[in-house]
């Protein structure tokens, strides 16, 4: 469901400008460091230490054994990083505002083509969407 919004890819992308998430980046990044160097990835944001995070998650569903590598980071020091990470492509109104307009503009449509809901409607909420095609 992901289209490309120039705005938000923006807005996204100044987020990581600001103290807060600089910081963010350089409290972690020994944690960063130390995942990346028992997993060969490139850990270099939430993201990428939240993907070695669910990947363990799911290993630790299905009952199988974790690296001993894992007992110094897996669950306590990764868990907190990662449940961020799922917050930040909303983290603030804007981001927010553009994440969830993509979602209505796809459940109208939906509606559209279930119960024939006018166009103009259609039109009238979701303006920027339909002027803005990504």
């Amino acid at each position: 469901m992901k289209r490309s919004c120039p705005q938000y890819d923006y807005d996204y992308k100044q987020l990581w400008e600001t103290p807060e998430f600089k910081q963010l980046l350089a409290d972690n990044q020994k944690l960063f460091s130390d995942v990346e160097k028992f997993t060969g990835e490139v850990i270099a944001t939430p993201d990428d230490l939240q993907y070695v995070y669910n990947t363990l998650f799911i290993e630790t569903l299905f009952g199988l054994p974790l690296p001993s590598w894992t007992n110094d980071f897996y669950p306590e020091a990764m868990q907190n990083i990662s449940d961020f990470s799922f917050a930040i492509p909303s983290y603030n109104k804007a981001l927010a505002r553009l994440k969830v307009g993509e979602f209505f503009f796809l459940s109208i449509v939906s509606l559209y083509e279930t119960f024939c809901v006018p166009l103009s409607l259609v039109h009238t909420f979701f303006q920027h969407h339909l002027e803005h095609p990504r």
